[in-house]
C-alpha cells in the first residue's frame, strides 16, 4: 500500500522536473520550424524541430556537446551519401555500404552513440530517396535546429553551474551540522531518543553525498562544455576538489554522533559535559558556515576556526576520555582539511 502510495508523489516530482526543459525543448522546436520555412523556403522542415529536441532532451551540461554531435553527425552522412549516390548508386548495396562507411567515419570524428546514428540515417535518406538534395535540406535543417539549441543552452538559458554543484553540498553540510546539533541537545538532556535521531540524521547524508558525486560529474561537463562553466572554470575546480573530502567528513560526523549515542544512559558526565558540548557546537557551526558560501578558501575562515576551537577541545580532554576526543579530533581534522585553501602547484 505504501509503494502504491508513494509511487503518485514520485511521478508528481518526475514531471516537476521534466517540465522546464520539455517547455524549453517544445518552444525552441516550434521556433525551429519557423525558422526553416522563413528564411530556408523549405515546405515541411520536420527535421528542423526534431533536431532541437535532440539536443535540449539531453542532460543539463551536455545539451551544447549533444548539438555539435548531431551536427557532426548528420554532416558526415550527407557527404558519404552524396559521394554515394553519384558513384555508386541505389539499392541494397549502396545502402548497406553508406551506413558502414558513414558510422565508421563518425565513430573516427565523436567516439559516442549520436553522431553514428546521425550519419547512419542522414546517408540512408541520401541515397534511399535518390536525391541529393534530401540530405543538403536536412543539413540545413539540422542547423537551424541545432544552432537554436546552441543558442538556449549556451547563451539564454544556459544551466548555472555553481547552483548545480552548490546545492546538493550545501544540503549535505547541513545535513551533518543537523545531526551535530541534535547531538550536543541529546547529550546536554540526556536524551536517548533524540540521540538516536541525531544518528539517524548523520545517515542522512550519506544520500546527499551520494546526490552530490552526481552533480560533481556534471559540472565537470558543464565546465568543459559551457561558455558560463569556462567562465567560471577555475572557482568550480576548486570547489569540486575540496567536495572529493566531503566523503571523509560524513564518516568522521557519524563515528563521532555514534560515539555520543553510546554514552551512559542520562547522558554524559559534568565533566564531559563541560568540552564535548562546546566542541560538537563549534564543529556544527564550522559547518554551517561553509554550507553558506561557495565553498571558497576566502569563504571558509569561520569553518577553519571552528576546526582549530573543536581540536584544542579535544586536546585538553580530561584523562580517560578516549575514543570521544578521539573522534572529535578526526571530525575536526577533517572539517579543517574540507576547508583548507587550495595548494597551488
Amino acid at each position: 500500500m505504501n509503494g502504491g502510495g508513494g509511487w503518485p508523489r514520485r511521478a508528481a516530482g518526475r514531471v516537476r522536473e521534466a517540465a522546464w526543459p520539455a517547455a524549453q525543448a517544445a518552444l525552441t522546436a516550434g521556433a525551429a520550424w519557423w525558422v526553416a520555412v522563413r528564411l530556408l523556403d523549405h515546405p515541411s522542415p520536420f527535421f528542423a524541430p526534431i533536431a532541437a529536441i535532440v539536443c535540449l532532451a539531453a542532460a543539463r551540461g551536455t545539451r551544447g556537446r549533444q548539438a555539435l554531435d548531431m551536427l557532426a553527425g548528420v554532416l558526415v552522412g550527407v557527404v558519404v551519401g552524396e559521394v554515394a549516390l553519384r558513384w555508386v548508386g541505389q539499392g541494397v548495396g549502396a545502402i548497406t555500404l553508406v551506413t558502414l562507411v558513414a558510422m565508421v567515419l563518425a565513430s573516427a570524428l565523436i567516439p559516442r552513440p549520436l553522431p553514428l546514428i546521425q550519419a547512419g540515417a542522414s546517408a540512408v535518406l541520401v541515397v534511399a530517396t535518390h536525391r541529393w538534395q534530401s540530405g543538403t535540406g536536412r543539413l540545413g535543417d539540422a542547423l537551424v535546429g541545432g544552432l537554436l539549441a546552441l543558442l538556449v543552452s549556451q547563451v539564454l538559458l544556459t544551466v548555472d553551474p555553481r547552483s548545480l554543484l552548490l546545492e546538493p553540498a550545501r544540503a549535505a553540510l547541513n545535513t551533518l551540522a543537523d545531526a551535530l546539533e541534535l547531538a550536543a541537545a541529546a547529550v546536554a538532556e540526556g536524551d536517548e531518543h533524540a540521540m538516536r535521531r541525531a544518528v539517524e540524521r548523520a545517515r542522512d547524508a550519506h544520500t546527499e553525498v551520494g546526490r552530490l558525486g552526481a552533480a560533481r560529474a556534471t559540472t565537470r561537463v558543464v565546465v568543459s562544455s559551457t561558455l558560463r562553466g569556462r567562465a567560471r572554470a577555475r572557482q568550480l575546480r576548486e570547489a569540486d576538489a575540496r567536495l572529493a573530502e566531503l566523503d571523509l567528513l560524513h564518516g568522521g560526523v557519524l563515528q563521532l554522533t555514534r560515539l555520543l549515542a553510546g554514552q551512559p544512559a542520562g547522558g554524559a558526565d559534568d565533566g564531559a559535559r563541560r568540552w564535548v558540548l562546546p566542541a560538537v557546537t563549534d564543529l556544527a557551526g564550522g559547518l554551517r558556515s561553509a554550507a553558506a558560501g561557495e565553498l571558497l578558501a576566502d569563504q571558509l575562515t569561520a569553518a577553519r576556526r571552528a576546526a582549530r576551537a573543536a581540536l584544542s577541545r579535544a586536546a585538553a580532554a580530561p584523562p580517560g576520555a578516549e575514543p570521544l576526543a578521539g573522534a572529535v579530533r578526526v571530525a575536526a581534522e577533517d572539517l579543517a582539511r574540507f576547508s583548507a585553501p587550495p595548494h597551488r602547484g
